[in-house]
């Protein structure tokens, strides 16, 4: 019977990747000693990821905004990876990153197997979202045509049988002065309350209209 293979420890593998492996690099910027972090931790790999991605779309209407991607990857990095930080304000951010070659130092001294999974990792999240947004977008749409759709079923069960003479006639009383439309309107909605189930055929709600105050002064 062949010995059992022998198992590395990981207390071993740790000694080996403290000895060899250092995760940290120095280098000399313009002066500065800057820090960079060759491999982050999986939870700042994972906040790194959700964060370029709800970046990646406007809160308001969830539209993919493209071109903040890579910019939003190579800000994170910086502040992630070095000892670097970057200021609040956007545009100031983006010239540091675009105008200097800090962008170049960072990254040739990350782990690009980290870097690479996080790009793809931030796509395939951006990807699932964009997807889950259509599609929403789509349901939304949908209701508001089947509102409408109801809503001119209604109309059609309440002025189905009036025909275009009949229309034509109502105009003309309309602005001939001949018919009340507040009488019209309370027409409409008795009508409305009917198909509704409401017998007693309910009662308008008037508009608010301003009330016009005649100055004391006035006729003295």
């Amino acid at each position: 019977m062949a010995d059992e293979q022998k198992m590395i420890s990981v207390s071993k593998i740790d000694e080996i990747m403290e000895d060899r492996f250092q995760n940290i690099e120095i280098v000399d910027y313009y002066g500065e000693e800057l820090a960079i972090h060759k491999v982050v931790s999986f939870a700042v790999f994972a906040e790194i990821v959700r964060r370029v991605s709800d970046v990646c779309f406007y809160p308001d209407t969830g539209e993919f905004l493209p071109e903040r991607m890579e910019f939003a990857i190579r800000l994170c990095v910086i502040n992630a990876y070095t000892n670097v930080r970057l200021p609040e304000d956007t545009e100031h951010q983006y010239s540091i990153i675009y105008r200097t070659d800090l962008w170049d130092t960072v990254s040739r001294y990350i782990s690009m197997a980290q870097y690479n999974a996080m790009v793809n990792a931030i796509q395939d999240t951006v990807c699932v979202k964009n997807d889950a947004n259509k599609a929403e977008f789509d349901r939304a749409v949908n209701e508001v045509l089947t509102q409408i759709s109801e809503v001119g079923s209604q109309l059609n069960e309440i002025f189905g049988s009036v025909s275009s003479d009949d229309i034509q006639n109502l105009v003309n009383a309309i602005s001939a002065g001949r018919i009340d439309e507040e009488k019209i309107v309370k027409a409409v909605v008795a009508e409305q309350n009917k198909l509704r189930g409401d017998m007693t055929g309910g009662e308008v709600i008037a508009f608010p209209t301003a009330e016009i105050k005649q100055d004391d002064t006035d006729g003295e």
